[in-house]
Order: structure tokens, then sequence, then C-alpha cells
């Protein structure tokens, strides 16, 4: 039986975070990445935007708002965000300005978003016209840290080439550090992507933020502490009124204390310490695993409730019917969309002023390598 306690009047309203500083991770390999792709800009003609279709607005990099006329932007791991408010998702990047967005699963055998990341490629480097510097359409494709570029350059050579994979991935952020030579993707025509490493925003502005990041799997958890992530996940789930983990958990009712839901887990999944004490990273570490593979729900994060600005109309052949057709039901996401936008700026704002008031009871910081 799904639980249905009220969020509102039962669970803490602001999140205590270790402190009250900026959070940063900005290692030496971001900074040269960043560098290594102004230089490859010129070359390219177009630039493929990789971020996480579950926290569309938060943490992108505005280094590739220069590029707006060649960019297109890939919402990955849509499979994980909730489908309700995509639409509303694409609205509110629509108004902010972005003329082309494409959401994809890069872990999906299937090709249909595939070829339309193909078709836009191709599009936008068609229209650089004169400007294009060799015949072949070269890309760059960027973004933060694990959010599925490597995987994504792999998809497109599987569906388009039937070739194996030739980017390295893996399931943490940093798997690439440096700026890769250029890797086909198709033949005909022929496309050449550059991968690139993930690069975080050089100062996250928040530490709402930046827990937002790591529970998302941007941040590397060693650098977090992965019981200080569940903490903020579990926060986050109940704030949304999201309680699927009872039920996957074994709880009679929904939690607001890290330490009971950790415990019930370690129970639950039988890992326990010498004399039974429940094993409490080993919980940690299942919960927010469970928690990014959408086991306890598909979740987006941070959608804004005003847009900054109108958009360019497009210029693709395809988004003209698209907008039409999915012009009332994007209408009928604005009350639910903007609800968890206030919700989003509540949190905030009263998370800030925990931490300001704690900051001088609490003397262990949040610990970020500055490498």
């Amino acid at each position: 039986m799904a639980a249905t306690r009220s969020a509102s009047s039962v669970f803490r309203s602001a999140f205590a975070y270790h402190s009250s500083e900026t959070t940063h991770w900005f290692p030496g390999h971001m900074k040269k990445g960043i560098l290594d792709m102004q230089k490859l800009f010129p070359r390219c003609s177009c630039v493929v935007e990789v971020h996480d279709a579950r926290i569309p607005f938060t943490g992108r990099n505005r280094l590739f708002e220069a590029f707006h006329s060649r960019h297109v932007l890939v919402l990955n791991k849509a499979d994980l965000a909730d489908p309700k408010l995509k639409k509303a998702t694409l609205a509110r990047l629509r108004e902010a300005g972005e003329e082309t967005v494409l959401f994809t699963n890069s872990t999906s055998e299937a090709g249909h978003d595939k070829q339309k990341l193909l078709d836009a490629i191709i599009d936008i480097s068609e229209r650089q016209g004169s400007r294009r510097t060799s015949p072949e359409h070269r890309v760059l494709i960027a973004g933060m840290p694990n959010v599925g570029k490597s995987s994504l350059i792999n998809a497109l050579r599987r569906v388009h080439l039937h070739r194996a994979k030739c980017a390295v991935t893996g399931d943490r952020p940093g798997v690439t550090r440096a700026l890769q030579t250029e890797i086909k993707v198709s033949e005909r025509p022929l496309v050449l992507i550059h991968d690139t490493p993930g690069v975080m925003i050089p100062r996250i502005d928040s530490d709402h933020t930046a827990m937002t990041l790591a529970a998302m799997g941007t941040l590397r958890d060693e650098l977090v502490g992965l019981e200080y992530i569940a903490d903020f996940v579990l926060f986050t789930l109940n704030r949304m009124g999201r309680f699927e983990y009872c039920e996957r958990y074994g709880l009679s009712s929904p939690t607001d204390n890290i330490d009971e839901l950790l415990s019930a887990i370690a129970i639950r999944i039988g890992s326990l310490l010498k004399g039974g004490a429940p094993n409490r990273l080993v919980a940690a570490t299942r919960f927010v695993r469970e928690f990014r593979s959408g086991v306890l729900g598909l979740i987006t994060l941070g959608l804004p409730a005003r847009p900054a600005r109108v958009a360019a109309p497009s210029t693709l052949p395809s988004r003209k019917s698209e907008e039409n057709n999915d012009e009332s039901e994007e209408e009928s996401e604005d009350d639910e969309s903007d609800k968890l936008s206030s919700h989003d700026d509540q949190v905030t704002q009263q998370s800030d002023k925990v931490a300001g008031a704690t900051a001088n009871e609490n003397k262990t910081p949040l610990t970020m390598s500055r490498a």
C-alpha cells in the first residue's frame, strides 16, 4: 500500500548543509578541457551539449551560449525523468531560447532518437554554408560529468555503423579526462565527433545546487560522502511526496530520519556488521544507486516557473508540427510544473538560511577537491 503522508507538515522544510561555503569541484583536467574545446570550436559546425534530463536547468555551463546558432541540447537519461513533465521541460527550454532540444536514452537499443540527433546535427551543419571549413560534418560533444556523452557516441556508432563502442564509458564522473581524437559515427554523410571530458561549471552558486548535482551522480560520491548524499535524497523525496522507498525497504510509513532509513535498508538486504549493527555505507550506497536508476521513482527537478526570454522560431522542419501537436498538452502541465518550481525555490531559500545559521556550530565542512 502506497504511503500518503503529508510532506508539508511532517518533514524538514530545509536541509542542513555541512557548510555554507559554495561547493567547488573543478580539477585541472576540466580547466584544460575547456581550453582545448575553445580551440576546437571554430573547426566544428555543430556543438552537441549533453545534459541530464532529470535536472534540465541545473548546472549547465554558460560557455555554450556563445554557440547558440549551431547548438543542440540533448537531454540524456530521459527514461529516468518524470514523463509527466517532459513537455513542460521542453516548453521552458524553448522559452529560455533553446532552439533544438532532443530527449534520448543512450542505453536503449532503439535507433529513433539517435536518428533524430544525427538529422539535427546535419541540418545545423549544412546551415553553416560557407562558414564550414571542411566537407565533413565535424561535431563537438560536451557537457557535465557522468551525463552519458561517451555512451551516446557509442550508441550513434552502433545504430549507424553497426560497430562496437570506441569511447570508454563508466557509471561515475571523470571517466573521460582528455579531449578525444575524432570518432566516426556515420559514413554517409560523414560525421566526425570529438568526445570531451565532463566539465563542471567553474563555480556552483548554492549548496542546494551542489547537492542536487551530487544526488544525480555528477560530483564524485567520495568527495561529498554517500551518507550525506543519501540524507539529501531522502529530504528531496519527502518534500516531493514521493514515498516509493517505504514499500521498497519495508517501512510502515515515511521517515525523515536517515539513521532509521539506513538501518531498515541494511536489515532488508542483509548487510550487517559484526555484532549485528547495520552497515550504513552499504545501505547508503544501495539507496543512492536505486534513486539514480529510477527504482524509487522517475524524477525531474529544478524547472523554472517563468521563462528567461522568448525563444526564436525554429528552422528545423519537424519542430513546427511537434509544437502544434503538443501545445494543448503543454498548457495542461503548467500548473504542476509551476508548483514544483515554487517548491525548489522554497527549499533553496530555507536551506540557505539553515546553512547560514548552523555554519558556526558545525566545524566539519563539505570537503571538495580543488586539484
